[in-house]
């Protein structure tokens, strides 16, 4: 089973990646600048590889880019990079690609799939990032349900280039 899930999350990543490569292919897409702050975890602690009960850090500064590539009919596509101070004090990178749809006046629901780095290990995120944004101007604020920890809740935001 689990060659299959490899196997899957592979193909998944390949398609994104030919996604990536011919959007600018369809148009330049609209840009943003992502800035990272906060996280809430409904556990107030972990416990760490040694054994010690730690507090989530909450405060997840970082930086990141963001373009909807396409959009149609209340939807869109768009793909995000960047780095950031996890929860539990690591740097992190990803990237991802993803859907949302405007389901209310400026209030947007999507789904993302990519890939992240810590820095000794990989994790394969698939499809299950849920993300909530709700567009201010040329600022759209995000609620996001990460995929390592259910548990939580991360907010940033994006301010748009164009």
């Amino acid at each position: 089973m689990k060659s299959f899930v490899k196997g899957l999350v592979r193909i998944l990543i390949l398609i994104l990646l030919l996604i990536l490569v011919m959007a600018p292919l369809a148009r330049a897409g609209e840009w943003g600048v992502n800035l990272y702050g906060l996280s809430y975890h409904e556990t107030r602690t972990y416990t760490d590889s040694s054994g010690n009960r730690r507090h989530w850090n909450e405060t997840n500064f970082g930086l990141g880019l963001n373009q909807v590539f396409f959009r149609y009919k209340g939807g869109s596509l768009f793909h995000e990079e960047a780095t950031y101070i996890d929860s539990k004090r690591r740097s992190q990178f990803y990237f991802m690609v993803g859907v949302k749809y405007e389901f209310l006046k400026n209030i947007e629901l999507g789904t993302a799939a990519g890939r992240m780095a810590t820095y000794n290990r990989e994790v394969d995120v698939v499809g299950v990032l849920m993300v909530l944004s709700y567009h201010y101007r040329s600022v759209i604020f995000h609620l996001a349900a990460p995929p390592i920890n259910r548990q939580a809740v991360a907010l940033y935001m994006t301010i748009k280039l164009d």
